[in-house]
């Protein structure tokens, strides 16, 4: 993955080297995370308990399916020290901007917007968890 790097001790060292040479590169986090990190991992669970397994090795929260975009920025924040609510939160809200197509949101809540949402849950947690909580609840919709 990594020039000068053999294996690595554990998943979450592979996860810490492959978000450090994304922001040393310049390079959008999550789709390195994406693209080094979980594609390389077999989550379908070819024995029981597998992506469980596999999720326990990441540090990841047990709803992340180690999958998609979103989940991919949940790990990238629990890593950068947001607090594993608000990380499930941006998870939601990002998870919920792709599956229903909220284009007006990609500059906020959209995979570019990765580490926009990073700052702001920890510059002020308490206005990113209102601002999420109040896009995941649609009340927007009817404004």
């Amino acid at each position: 993955m990594c020039q000068g790097h053999g294996k690595f001790a554990d998943a979450k060292a592979m996860l810490v080297a492959a978000i450090e040479l994304a922001k040393n590169q310049r390079e959008p986090v999550i789709e390195v995370v994406m693209g080094l990190v979980l594609q390389g991992v077999d989550v379908r669970g070819k024995e029981p308990g597998g992506r469980f397994k596999a999720a326990q090795a990441f540090n990841a929260p047990g709803h992340n399916l180690l999958r998609y975009g979103w989940d991919a920025w949940e790990l990238y924040a629990l890593h950068e020290g947001v607090t594993p609510e608000l990380a499930s939160l941006g998870r939601s809200v990002m998870r919920e901007w792709h599956s229903h197509s909220w284009g007006r949101f990609s500059g906020e809540v959209g995979f570019n917007a990765a580490e926009l949402m990073i700052k702001q849950a920890k510059d002020n947690p308490e206005k990113a968890e209102e601002r999420w909580s109040f896009l995941l609840s649609e009340e927007w919709m009817v404004e």
